[in-house]
């Protein structure tokens, strides 16, 4: 539990704690979940911004608390225009709140009854009354507090474990709309999920004009999977001059989401020296230095390993794809532990260790099971179909390719939908099935072509080399 307040609420903090304290003692049953109270003290000495660190002790919070008095408190330094560090805590808590996969659950906002609040208190609480976006509680004393905390404590308990990520209507001081940009991306991505592609990139374009550098990430990945290379390397290049003027440090995982996403783009472009080049000092800019940077290194050894098999490096794509799984077993997130499952299928795959990758593929459909189809999902029913045509079993790999194209076509992954042709060709021509496979190879170089990709557009014109004619 992270708890927010200005500097002059320190008598109530103490109390926040004894209650929180009584509250965690009078828990009697085996296996009770107790709450850890976590706020700035447990932040230590960096050379980076200090709201930064303090913002990653939220990412990891179930809940929130919000307390504000007479003080609003003093200017973090923000990038994003916020004015007080209380004021930044509270809008990253809802953002964490409007995003699926973080851990916080709710937040509980509470004013203490003070004669001469700051302006800026009265303004927020007269946003809250208006519009609605999030109850909050008027506090009259210290016995006030400890009823109504006491009470929260409790129907927090009822409800641990559960998470419905919620969108919110609250703007900050600053009148930058960063919870409306984050709703728009939101919904976009959701629409394209659901098949609504051009629905989608409207509310990511949206979302990315309104808002700064994760939105127009956002939108870059969105356009980097339908193929439209150009525009989403401009949106990530716009990301990063954002970056670059602003107070964001190049150390921060923001910043090594944004190059990384750039150079992931230049791989896709056919620069894999560029991209490994690139990604190398995105990696050491990282290394060691933001403590919430494995999720981001984890993806650019990703990247970097893709880079390193394509140009025939096997040791080093193998280093990569090992260490990226590392990182994430240490974590522990499933979804992405299944990203680099995936990964080490290919490398078996092409290094002929059946074995091994029969082994991965049984921990990935586990734990792909019942969860969401996804980008991941098409990649993982791919790498499966690879795995099969190189195992002889091109007629067991062709039911796997088209579950992958077909979740591919619904979300407009161009990208997607020519890596499944492709393997779809490969399996079909295997299989002897030489019309489908000719089928599926000229489209595959048509959505290539579409895309520009001239190395891919080769691989399946290969493929339809291989075809006989018909004076053959």
């Amino acid at each position: 539990m992270f708890m927010a307040s200005p500097g002059d609420l320190e008598q109530e903090r103490e109390l926040v704690k004894s209650i929180i304290d009584r509250h965690n003692a009078s828990r009697t049953h085996t296996g009770d979940r107790m709450y850890e109270l976590v706020g700035w003290e447990a932040t230590r000495g960096t050379a980076r911004r200090p709201q930064d660190q303090i913002n990653e002790l939220i990412a990891s919070s179930e809940f929130m608390i919000v307390l504000f008095k007479a003080s609003w408190g003093s200017n973090p330094g923000s990038p994003f225009g916020y004015t007080s560090g209380t004021e930044e805590e509270l809008f990253t808590g809802l953002l964490e709140l409007g995003t699926a996969e973080q851990p916080l659950e709710d937040i509980w906002v509470g004013f203490i009854d003070d004669p001469s609040p700051a302006s800026e208190i009265a303004a927020l609480r007269t946003q809250l009354q208006q519009r609605h976006a999030l109850q909050y509680e008027s506090i009259t004393g210290e016995l006030d507090l400890d009823r109504k905390l006491s009470d929260r404590l409790t129907g927090w308990k009822k409800t641990a474990g559960t998470k419905t990520a919620r969108q919110f209507d609250l703007v900050p001081q600053s009148g930058r709309n960063v919870l409306g940009a984050a709703k728009l991306r939101h919904d976009g991505e959701s629409f394209i999920r659901l098949g609504r592609t051009d629905l989608g990139l409207e509310k990511l374009e949206a979302a990315a004009d309104l808002g700064g550098p994760t939105e127009q990430l956002a939108y870059a990945r969105a356009l980097g999977r339908r193929g439209q290379l150009e525009e989403a390397l401009a949106q990530a290049a716009a990301a990063i001059e954002v970056i670059l003027v602003s107070s964001v440090e190049l150390n921060s995982t923001l910043a090594g989401d944004a190059f990384g996403i750039e150079a992931g783009i230049l791989r896709r472009q056919g620069l894999d020296v560029e991209a490994i080049n690139r990604l190398g000092m995105i990696l050491g800019e990282l290394d060691g230095r933001a403590s919430d940077a494995w999720r981001v290194r984890a993806r650019i050894l990703d990247q970097r390993g893709l880079a390193y098999q394509r140009l025939e490096r096997t040791a080093a794509a193998s280093a990569d794809f090992v260490a990226s799984h590392e990182l994430r077993l240490t974590h522990g997130r499933s979804l992405e532990i299944a990203q680099s499952l995936v990964n080490l299928i290919r490398l078996e795959t092409r290094a002929q260790d059946f074995e091994a990758a029969d082994s991965y593929v049984e921990t990935l459909l586990t734990t792909l099971e019942g969860t969401t189809p996804s980008d991941l999902h098409a990649n993982a029913w791919t790498a499966i179909a690879q795995l099969r045509l190189r195992q002889g079993l091109a007629g067991e790999g062709v039911p796997y390719g088209l579950q992958a194209l077909r979740l591919n076509e619904q979300t407009a992954n161009t990208s997607g939908v020519a890596k499944s042709l492709l393997v779809l060709a490969e399996c079909s021509r295997a299989d002897g099935k030489l019309e489908e496979a000719r089928g599926y190879s000229e489209r595959c170089i048509e959505v290539n072509n579409s895309m520009g990709n001239a190395w891919g557009a080769d691989k399946a014109r290969w493929q339809l080399d291989q075809l006989p004619t018909g004076h053959d």
